[in-house]
């Protein structure tokens, strides 16, 4: 089962450049959410795919460029830990930042329940979007 969460957590990887949103709601749960860090702008949690659709958006206008790349990742029975170097460049001030993030993926079955990224340093990328 560990293996197929892996795969899972890679297919929604995949999906979400491309919007292919019906391969990313294939995975998700009926009470799927994404808890973003009460310290950055996109602060909130964000319910279904449109919620998650939501935070793509304000994300994607908050960045010029955003840029995930997957270092590793660690599973249990029920949750999938994704280590993510990201390069940020803000849309309005155009300042470029390195910085790490764990996105931890919690699993009912085989379907994605929630998705809370832990940021290394959130201050650091608010300010780049003030």
């Amino acid at each position: 089962m560990s293996n197929r969460l892996i795969e899972i957590v890679n297919e929604m990887y995949a999906a979400l450049p491309a919007t292919d949103w019906e391969t990313f709601q294939s995975h998700m749960h009926p009470d799927f959410c994404v808890v973003e860090a009460d310290t950055l702008p996109m602060a909130g949690t964000f319910a279904g795919l449109e919620g998650f659709q939501e935070l793509v958006g304000v994300v994607f206008g908050m960045f010029s460029e955003f840029i995930p790349e997957v270092r590793d990742m660690a599973v249990s029975d029920n949750r999938v830990m994704v280590w993510v170097d990201m390069t940020l460049t803000g849309a309005k001030r155009g300042k470029t930042i390195h910085t790490p993030m764990i996105e931890v993926f919690s699993f009912e079955g085989e379907k994605v329940t929630e998705i809370r990224p832990f940021y290394f340093d959130t201050d650091l990328i608010a300010s780049i979007v003030d």
